[in-house]
């Protein structure tokens, strides 16, 4: 599955942030201490299962109330959907 952005939102989008081969613990502070705010992020990402059951990102998580975004990797072939 892919999804582009719509091209005016491009003018809208400040400099990328790029985060390689990182615990999840570190990624998630990254955008703190660079200083990105915002509502709204565009994500591009490669997220390799290793061995995990459940892969994924956790989009806007709150106090008991969060979206998933993920896969189960056992359900697809290598290179994607």
């Amino acid at each position: 599955m892919v999804q582009q952005p719509v091209g005016d939102l491009e003018s809208l989008c400040g400099k990328p942030s790029h985060v390689a081969n990182t615990a999840v613990q570190t990624a998630n502070a990254k955008p703190a201490r660079a200083g990105i705010r915002g509502e709204t992020y565009e994500i591009e990402a490669e997220l390799e299962p290793g061995g995990a059951g459940e892969i994924g990102l956790r989009l806007r998580k709150g106090p008991g109330v969060e979206t998933f975004v993920g896969v189960l990797p056992a359900n697809y072939a290598p290179g994607g959907l």
